[in-house]
């Protein structure tokens, strides 16, 4: 294989990173959601290194899990760190430090959950490491770059559709309701019923809230959409009963 060719394949590996975050594969939707995480470009810069050194950190210990869930944890945890504080060679660091935790514990847990289960480990160790991260952290005050870039642009987003679109975008760390609508044109491009699934999941777990008279919260409104596309998108057959675990998830 050229060096052409191997470039391309990483290139290729990287971009698939970024559609797996909404359970796509196609690396053109993946492209596509990169650019978007340049709403806010901190976080788009600091997820673009630690999916780089995921890569490079599988490469050096040659790890290649099917999937490759080393990087898609890698990059959430950059978005992540990337968002939340100052943009230095101590962050840079950090980074480094969270991609190597990610990607040995991406490949730890999959042998493991997937011998105890056939679980996915999913981003679980992204999680890990922003709890670490958080807790260890030199910084006593984290800033934040989440400032909508649009402005006077965000009327073109109707405000009823507002939350939901919010909420999508907070996967990305990009929480503004026109970037999170240009995230839902890639997903419809790469699956409309994945797109279906979002939509139906942010409802019904809005629904669920108001139900039990709590007040809807765009922060955590994503949850919603993840647990209804993994469960009626992917780990069930499409079908009306897969649709209804899916709702039931969200």
């Amino acid at each position: 294989m050229s060096i052409a060719q191997r470039c391309g394949t990483a290139a290729e590996a990287l971009l698939r990173s970024y559609a797996a975050v909404l359970f796509c594969d196609s690396p053109r939707v993946g492209a596509w959601f990169m650019l978007v995480t340049w709403c806010s470009p901190r976080a788009a810069a600091a997820g673009l290194i630690a999916l780089a050194c995921s890569a490079l950190w599988a490469r050096l210990f040659t790890i290649s899990s099917a999937g490759a869930p080393h990087l898609l944890n890698g990059l959430l945890a950059g978005l992540f760190m990337g968002a939340f504080y100052p943009f230095d060679w101590k962050l840079v660091a950090w980074l480094a430090g969270a991609s190597l935790f990610t990607t040995l514990c991406a490949h730890w847990f999959a042998a493991l959950l997937w011998r105890a289960g056939k679980l996915p480990v999913l981003s679980l160790p992204f999680v890990l490491a922003c709890w670490f991260g958080v807790l260890a952290s030199p910084w006593r005050h984290a800033v934040s770059n989440l400032r909508d870039p649009f402005g006077a642009a965000g009327f073109l987003v109707p405000v009823a559709t507002e939350g939901f679109f919010a909420s999508l975008g907070w996967l990305f760390l990009v929480p503004y309701p026109l970037a999170g609508a240009l995230l839902f044109a890639g997903l419809l491009v790469a699956s409309r019923y994945l797109a279906l699934l979002a939509l139906a999941g942010y409802a019904a777990g809005q629904a669920a809230l108001w139900l039990s008279g709590s007040s809807g919260a765009d922060l955590y409104g994503f949850n919603y959409m993840l647990a209804a596309m993994g469960l009626g998108g992917i780990y069930a057959v499409p079908s009306r009963i897969g649709f209804a675990v899916a709702v039931a998830g969200g």
